[in-house]
């Protein structure tokens, strides 16, 4: 069976609200509790695989999932037992039965979770369509974690009712799109709690900062990972697999700036969700542009609206910089740090979270998503054989997404051969980043910001493309490629910050030392720049 659900965390404000509305109607009350199953070495979650046996209305239902072929779909296998403990003889499918004969260790209960759920079916855009409320605990060895989310899981029809459903609770509720699901936060809590407990046992002090060191392992930054692609891909097939991957990256990121679980978090760690997220952004725009013309792009709306939240929280990003890197070096640089106004000015710390959670910002993820998860069940079916732990890619490069409203019509050439394509295009953008580069030290900080972006643009593409290019070449510009950025980056926060003290001077002249030391700097960190693109210059073209 493939389960298709979309998934909506419920903010404590919004909790009432959401169950009044479901219980005005009809929804049905179900209690259920379930017990996850994995080694101490965690090799079913390394696997992608959940195993868990749960009481739904006196009955065990042993139930395992992994993942389908596309971020919301996934490969569902339940039988009814009589007992709460698993059994692997249930499965027959010769990858389940290699995964389980191979385990190192025994399987033993993990965590588990205890729930209220709310149940509601309703038809929407001629589809039919469950909603599941469910608000509880889930618990590993002493610990917990709060559960209050709602799931859209299609029963019958197009995931198009999904999304639409979706955006209409969001906009009434202010819910966040949570890609999580229970069995992935299990077992994260249960890593914090046995490194918890392991840290209780030698003897280690409990002290302010625990909290914020679980929240770190309960909710760790999403970073920017390789797409999951091979050789024999086509374009279109690339492309698909790139923006999933941004796409994950920008949600997860989203989910925990908005505060979803990282209510203790350090400054340090909310400020990573914003880069993080940020990055995402930047590398699907980018993603966007090295595929244009081999797959559609969105539509111009999506497109300005995701830039309009990558500026916004660019201000909030602009904020931490100064506080936390550049004022430090200034007071180390002879700045008292009473005359610092960057050291010592407070930021506002949920201004990235209010973005993040606004129904506006949800919304575009939801929109973005729509793009790529195929609208009907047949289309979103799984290539290889149920019971695999295994990345279903076929499907979703074959299917024609939800959403169209949120796709830009244009036509898409046939996809030539790849390595080639993507090689040329690299090439050309590498040719329009050396170009300026040659004299960047004389360009002007606009001019030079936008030599920037495509130095980043070029980076991002470079990991796109990784399988079809050749190794040598690949990493010999990017090795070159990495010190202009580096550099640039540099550079730029050194912008950020004067002109961040030049807005203080009129009032506190003191600030004028601050300026005149960011501009010395930049006057070095441009020679670097201009040697780093030197080099780069040298690195060659690309191969395939």
């Amino acid at each position: 069976m493939l389960e298709r659900e979309l998934k909506l965390h419920v903010p404590t404000a919004a909790q009432a609200a959401v169950e009044q509305e479901l219980q005005a109607r009809g929804a049905r009350t179900q209690v259920l509790r379930a017990l996850y199953f994995d080694t101490p070495g965690r090799e079913l979650a390394r696997a992608r695989v959940a195993l868990r046996v749960r009481l739904e209305d006196g009955q065990w239902i042993q139930t395992l999932k992994m993942p389908g072929g596309d971020a919301l779909s996934r490969i569902e296998l339940s039988h009814p037992r009589d007992e709460p403990t698993p059994d692997l003889a249930l499965y027959q499918e010769r990858r389940l039965c290699k995964l389980f004969a191979n385990l190192r260790e025994p399987l033993g209960l993990r965590y588990e979770t205890y729930v209220e759920r709310l149940l509601l079916r309703l038809r929407s855009r001629g589809s039919l369509v469950e909603l599941a409320y469910d608000r509880g605990v889930v618990g590993a060895a002493g610990h917990e974690l709060p559960i209050s989310e709602i799931e859209f899981e299609l029963c019958a029809g197009t995931m198009d009712a999904v999304f639409a459903l979706g955006k209409a609770w969001t906009r009434r509720h202010g819910l966040v799109l949570d890609m999580r699901s229970k069995a992935e936060r299990g077992d994260l809590l249960a890593r914090a709690a046995a490194a918890a407990n392991d840290a209780r046992q030698a003897g280690r002090q409990q002290g302010p900062g625990t909290a914020e060191q679980a929240c770190a392992t309960l909710a760790p930054a999403r970073k920017a990972e390789q797409p999951r692609l091979d050789a024999g891909m086509d374009l279109q097939q690339a492309a698909r697999a790139c923006v999933a991957e941004c796409l994950d990256q920008i949600v997860r990121n989203a989910t925990y700036a908005a505060g979803v679980d990282t209510g203790p978090a350090a400054p340090g760690l909310r400020a990573e969700y914003v880069h993080q997220l940020r990055v995402g952004i930047r590398r699907l725009r980018s993603c966007h542009k090295l595929f244009a013309g081999w797959m559609q792009p969105p539509a111009p709306r999506l497109e300005s609206a995701l830039r309009r939240g990558f500026l916004a929280l660019g201000a909030t990003r602009d904020a931490q910089i100064v506080q936390r890197e550049i004022a430090p070096r200034l007071r180390l640089a002879g700045m008292p740090a009473d005359r610092a106004p960057g050291g010592t000015r407070r930021l506002e710390p949920d201004a990235a979270a209010a973005l993040a959670a606004s129904p506006e910002f949800q919304a575009l993820l939801l929109d973005l998503m729509a793009r790529e998860v195929p609208a009907t069940t047949e289309a979103a079916e799984p290539a290889e054989p149920a019971g695999a732990p295994m990345d279903t890619g076929k499907a979703r490069r074959q299917a024609a997404p939800a959403g169209d409203a949120g796709t830009a019509r244009a036509s898409i050439e046939p996809p030539p051969e790849a390595g080639a394509a993507l090689a040329r295009r690299l090439d050309k953008w590498l040719r329009q980043l050396v170009e300026p580069g040659q004299a960047f030290a004389t360009l002007t900080p606009a001019a030079q910001h936008a030599v920037r972006k495509k130095a980043k643009r070029l980076r991002y593409g470079l990991a796109f493309a990784a399988p079809y290019l050749d190794k040598p070449a690949q990493r010999r510009i990017l090795a070159a490629l990495s010190a202009v950025q580096e550099t640039l980056g540099e550079l730029n926060d050194l912008y950020v910050a004067e002109r961040h003290y030049r807005g203080l001077a009129k009032a506190r002249p003191q600030v004028w030392f601050a300026v005149g030391w960011l501009r010395a700097m930049q006057h070095q960190q441009k020679e670097a720049a201009q040697e780093a693109f030197a080099a780069l210059a040298a690195a060659g073209r690309l191969k395939h």
